[in-house]
């Protein structure tokens, strides 16, 4: 009891400090910050600037640390906007063995606490994303003795996620939502910036340390330089078994869409399908190996590209700084045609379309053509007749697909219902509908999609902001898609499953 009482004193102590300093030093306004990290006097940016032989140098450490046949090394990406990737030295297939590394090379906390003074620092970090970025500035401040300096050198100075977005560049998205979470994520920031330092302060405190050992160790840890390092562990790191890594090499993969499937290998700790950890024991030892395998087939000289995961375009732009060509699970909400609660068969009309996967009356539909069809088949129930409604119930019954079944219910052919003339209400239904769509598109954006076409090709506009109108763009598609097949699903033609257009 004693000692949970000298620990309830301490945190006690700990959480009016961090609660006194958030209000007693507000968070400095984030375009300072952005300011800073932008600056050519910024000190990372004198450290980030690699040599002429800095990726040979770093080849030189992965051949000698890989424990496979070397198939990659690190170059300038495909699309220069992205920095650097991974080029296959050999011809690569799917499924094939790149990466086989000590987990002692990598950062993690199980290898960063072995530093003797730091490392017991580290020891008071619970959150090891703030771990990781305590760590990599840690090093980039002792770069001249660090491990990690062929790594380092070579990681961007200046990221172009949504996190670093100006005001400015905020306002081209045209999503009040979207910036809300920017100011969020940012505020976040400052709050877990502001706990860390004060454990840091009451380390050296503690420790007897010298005053001037912060500035030797972390160079003071600046708020900006905080953020810097947490942007990078949020978009490099891998989480493995509730573990967060850094791995040198395999950060550098750029995303990429892949075809064919690679096999989950058997007996291993996997973070994703072509991650995989394999350890027998917690701590840290030369026979823990770390994984990577390839996803896709790669010609020699091209990129080799990673997916990610599924994931929505504002989560890649949010920790990534870029929107995908394609992205299947990108939807856009909109509120669906009100069923009349009064009518007899509200309640039988309510259990069809929840049925066919609507869980409420906003819908966030994606580009897919199933999307597209569940929204006609809500227009469909609403309107059929309530014997068509009783033949949906006999279907739900009998344990029949709804969908299949659903324009027999209709008792019209199911182009036939769409072109009627003898069901005026439903037809005027179909073009308010459409008129809907379109009314969206030109109330919620201020411009159209033909506009921002023309935008991505001027050069005028930076990296973050082609990424903004990428991202409203996409969103005004799916609409206009939808409102295309609403009017005539006959005579659609549809873009494909993943919503892959040329001209982004």
């Amino acid at each position: 009891w004693g000692s949970l009482a000298r620990f309830m004193q301490v945190y006690s102590v700990f959480a009016l400090w961090a609660v006194v300093s958030v209000y007693a030093f507000p968070p400095p306004p984030f375009a300072q910050v952005l300011q800073e990290i932008n600056s050519p006097s910024f000190w990372l940016r004198k450290i980030l600037a690699p040599s002429a032989d800095s990726e040979s140098t770093f080849q030189s450490w992965f051949q000698k640390v890989n424990q496979c046949d070397t198939l990659i090394r690190v170059g300038r990406a495909q699309d220069s906007a992205m920095g650097r990737g991974v080029i296959a030295v050999k011809n690569i297939a799917a499924g094939q063995l790149l990466i086989q590394i000590p987990k002692s090379r990598a950062l993690c906390r199980a290898t960063l606490q072995s530093n003797s003074t730091f490392g017991s620092l580290l020891a008071n970090i619970s959150s090891e994303p703030d771990l990781l970025a305590l760590s990599v500035l840690h090093e980039l401040v002792n770069i001249n003795n660090s491990d990690y300096a062929f790594w380092l050198r070579l990681l961007p100075a200046t990221p172009s996620s949504l996190l670093f977005f100006s005001e400015e560049e905020l306002e081209v998205l045209e999503d009040p939502a979207a910036t809300e979470t920017v100011h969020t994520a940012q505020h976040q920031l400052w709050l877990e910036w502001t706990a860390v330092h004060a454990i840091i302060h009451r380390y050296v405190t503690e420790n007897g340390l010298p005053s001037d050992w912060l500035d030797v160790t972390l160079l003071g840890l600046d708020f900006a330089s905080f953020v810097w390092a947490r942007h990078l562990i949020d978009s490099r790191g891998w989480l493995v078994e509730n573990r967060l890594y850094l791995v040198p090499i395999a950060d550098f993969f750029n995303f990429g869409p892949y075809e064919q499937p690679v096999p989950q290998p058997l007996d291993s700790k996997v973070a994703s399908r072509y991650h995989i950890l394999h350890s027998d024991e917690e701590s840290d030892t030369e026979s823990a190996l770390i994984q990577v395998f390839a996803e896709s087939d790669t010609s020699e000289g091209e990129e080799v590209f990673e997916n990610y995961g599924h994931a929505r375009d504002l989560v890649y732009l949010m920790h990534h700084g870029f929107v995908p060509r394609m992205n299947p699970v990108e939807c856009v909400s909109i509120p669906m045609p009100i069923l009349d609660a009064q009518e007899r068969m509200a309640g039988y009309r309510i259990r069809l379309v929840k049925a066919l996967g609507f869980k409420e009356a906003e819908f966030c539909v994606s580009g897919s053509v199933t999307d597209l069809q569940r929204v006609l088949n809500w227009l469909l129930i609403r309107h059929m007749s309530e014997a068509g409604v009783e033949c949906g119930k006999r279907v739900l019954l009998s344990g029949l697909d709804l969908r299949s079944e659903l324009s027999r219910c209709a008792q019209i052919g199911f182009v036939g219902w769409l072109y009627s003339i003898d069901n005026e209400e439903l037809d005027r239904a179909r073009i308010d509908f459409t008129r809907f769509l379109h009314d969206l598109i030109s109330t919620r954006w201020s411009t159209t999609i033909q506009e921002d076409l023309s935008l991505l090709s001027q050069r005028s506009l930076n990296f973050k902001q082609k990424s903004a109108v990428r991202y409203r763009l996409r969103q005004k598609q799916i609409l206009s898609d939808l409102a295309s097949y609403i009017k005539a699903p006959t005579m659609f033609a549809y873009p494909g499953p993943l919503l892959l257009r040329p001209d982004l």
